[in-house]
């Protein structure tokens, strides 16, 4: 009976402080299509289950032009290097480094639960998530003006807490305009500055981070730019009203549920059967 005692608590114990996750390292699968939850692939190179892990990691990022999507998997062991909120973060929009616009969609997910980062568990992610947009449409304010960039072009406004928003930079000062804002549940926050940044890259950007555990959800967005009056609250509107994202919670966490319980069905099976033979 002790021996019994001893065994399930070792089984709970270690099911309760680690997890395995699993690994398959950046750059080493690249698809050349668009994977989605209706054309995904069957299999994933180089991936390993990694045991004693805190956290799990599944990043993808797909491309146009041509359509590339590159999955990533991380299995991390470090205490210190991550947080313990499990979240699907989704980001879409657009980079300029030079003459051309580049679209890229990232989504990173993080979890804590055995094997959360499958294969079935990212086809699952697929599923519950719907993104559209046309910021296509605004791409035009990440090319830069003919016309020598002036201060004076860029907004300057903020209601923002959630960063240090300096709006009284000089005009001569001003390399490019900025424009980040927030929504949540309860608040909009708005940053519009001229930055004194070197301007090695314009962004056009929407992101939506969805919180698994108490199933809210928070919406920023982006534009550094160098074209008048490309950093005003009525561009972040458009951006904003240019870009769909929708994570169905219920889909995915009641489907992932499931899961769970059978797995939890599969442990008392093998305690049942200790016991049985003890």
């Amino acid at each position: 009976m002790l021996f019994y005692l001893f065994v399930t608590f070792q089984l709970v114990y270690s099911v309760a402080c680690y997890i395995s996750c699993y690994n398959a390292p950046f750059e080493t699968n690249t698809f050349d299509y668009i994977v989605t939850a209706d054309h995904f692939p069957a299999e994933i190179q180089n991936s390993s289950l990694v045991a004693n892990s805190i956290s799990c990691f599944i990043q993808v990022i797909w491309g146009r032009d041509p359509h590339t999507t590159k999955i990533t998997l991380v299995a991390e062991t470090n205490m210190k290097a991550i947080s313990t909120n499990r979240k699907l973060q989704v980001d879409i929009g657009y980079e300029n480094k030079g003459p051309i616009s580049i679209w890229k969609k990232v989504i990173l997910y993080q979890c804590e639960t055995d094997q959360c980062n499958s294969l079935s568990q990212l086809k699952l992610l697929l599923s519950s998530l719907t993104t559209n947009d046309s910021l296509i449409d605004l791409v035009y304010l990440l090319t830069p003006s003919d016309t020598p960039f002036q201060g004076e072009w860029c907004y300057r406004a903020s209601n923002a807490t959630y960063q240090n928003c300096n709006t009284t930079i000089p005009n001569n000062l001003c390399t490019q305009c900025e424009l980040t804002g927030i929504m949540n549940q309860t608040r909009t926050e708005l940053c519009a500055i001229c930055s004194t940044e070197n301007p090695s890259m314009y962004v056009l950007g929407y992101d939506m981070t969805f919180n698994m555990t108490d199933r809210t959800y928070s919406t920023s967005w982006v534009i550094i730019c160098k074209y008048e009056n490309c950093n005003t609250p009525a561009i972040g509107d458009s951006i904003r009203e240019k870009s769909y994202i929708h994570f169905d919670f219920n889909k995915f966490l009641n489907n992932e549920t499931a899961i769970l319980s059978m797995n939890k069905m599969a442990l008392l099976f093998i305690v049942f059967f200790m016991k049985l033979f003890q």
